[in-house]
C-alpha cells in the first residue's frame, strides 16, 4: 500500500511540476496571410497545464481549421516548450457564382471571401453554391475549371478568366481581352 501511494504521489508530483508547465510557444508560418495570433488563438494552449499532457492532435486539428492553413504540425520541445510549424495554402483562383466571391486553392478549399489577388485566375460559374471559408467549394463545374486553366497556364496561355458556354464547352479570356472558345 505504502509503494502504491508513493507510486501515486510521484505520478502527482510530475504532472504538477511547475517546470513542466508550458513555458514558450514558438510559431513558424510560411507564408502572410495567417498571424501568429491566429494560430495562438486555435491552438488554445492552456498555459497552466503540463506541457506533455497537452493533446497536440487536436491542437493541429485546431489550427488546421483556419481556411488559410494548409498543415500544421505541434511538437513538445524538453523541458516545457511548444514548437507550431504552419504552411499555407496558396490562391489558385477567385470564384465567382451569382453575387459571390469567393477566393480558393487547387484543391477547391474557399480560402476568404472577396478576391486575395486580382491576378490569379477568375472563374465564373453560371450555377451552383459557395461555401464559407474553410469549406471546399463544391460546384460540378469548379474542378474541371481549375484544372482547364491549369492546363491553360501551363501552356503558356495568360488568361485572365475562363468560364463554360450554355453547352459546357470551356470559354476562355486571355490577358489581351481576346475570347477563346473551346469545345467540339
Amino acid at each position: 500500500v505504502v509503494i502504491v501511494a508513493a507510486a501515486a504521489y510521484g505520478g502527482y508530483v510530475l504532472v504538477t511540476l511547475p517546470a513542466l508547465r508550458v513555458q514558450s510557444v514558438d510559431v513558424h508560418i510560411d507564408g502572410h496571410a495567417v498571424t501568429a495570433g491566429d494560430v495562438l488563438q486555435a491552438a488554445n494552449i492552456d498555459r497552466s497545464r503540463n506541457a506533455w499532457l497537452l493533446d497536440t492532435n487536436h491542437m493541429r486539428q485546431r489550427i488546421e481549421a483556419i481556411p488559410y492553413v494548409g498543415t500544421a504540425t505541434v511538437r513538445r520541445i524538453p523541458p516545457a516548450k511548444i514548437a507550431i510549424a504552419v504552411s499555407e495554402r496558396e490562391p489558385a483562383a477567385c470564384v465567382r457564382s451569382g453575387t459571390r466571391l469567393v477566393t480558393v486553392d487547387r484543391e477547391r478549399r474557399i480560402l476568404q471571401n472577396g478576391c486575395a489577388r486580382a491576378s490569379v485566375l477568375q472563374i465564373v460559374l453560371h450555377e451552383g453554391e459557395l461555401g464559407n471559408p474553410g469549406s471546399t467549394a463544391n460546384p460540378p463545374a469548379l474542378g474541371q475549371l481549375l484544372a482547364d486553366g491549369h492546363v491553360l497556364s501551363d501552356a503558356g496561355v495568360e488568361t485572365r478568366s475562363i468560364s463554360q458556354d450554355p453547352y459546357g464547352q470551356l470559354v476562355a479570356v486571355d490577358t489581351r481581352g481576346i475570347q477563346l472558345l473551346f469545345g467540339s
